[in-house]
């Protein structure tokens, strides 16, 4: 194996470790990604049960208790809003994310294909060379010239 096919061969291992970083990263995102949006969906739940429960018919409720209890769906549906801000800032930074480890990947590919190609070349390097030592010690032994 020729130096730079060895030196190709670091850097492949070096963007390959930055390729499964990169995926690693985009997946533990996911995951948070993913516990952000049930949070929110509890929250929805809790806040629409909480709403019904305060409609039911029949439900009599003093003036501070229907103002508390129009205070504490307001308080719910900012957490809603904060929520859905949130879970579209995650959805940026995964698209980012998801970038980065293309990038990251495409790049290891094109190393990996560098590397594979400069392999070839000394694998034919290698056999050339020795078909013309081969030929050079047939022509010896039968007292034919070599085709140089």
């Amino acid at each position: 194996m020729s130096r730079r096919s060895e030196r190709i061969l670091k850097l492949v291992e070096l963007a390959q470790r930055r390729a499964d970083l990169a995926a690693r990263r985009l997946g533990e995102h996911q995951q948070r990604q993913r516990q952000a949006g049930t949070v929110r969906e509890e929250l929805a739940n809790f806040r629409s049960l909480y709403g019904e429960q305060r409609s039911r018919p029949g439900q009599v409720m003093t003036a501070g208790a229907l103002w508390n209890s129009h205070q504490f769906l307001g308080r719910i549906d900012d957490a809603l809003g904060q929520q859905q801000q949130d879970l579209e800032r995650q959805a940026r930074q995964a698209e980012q994310l998801r970038q980065q480890w293309l990038a990251a990947r495409q790049r290891a590919d094109a190393l990996k294909l560098v590397a594979s190609q400069l392999e070839k070349a000394d694998t034919q390097r290698q056999l050339n060379s020795e078909q013309q030592l081969a030929d050079e010690m047939s022509s010896l032994r039968f007292g034919r010239p070599s085709h140089d």
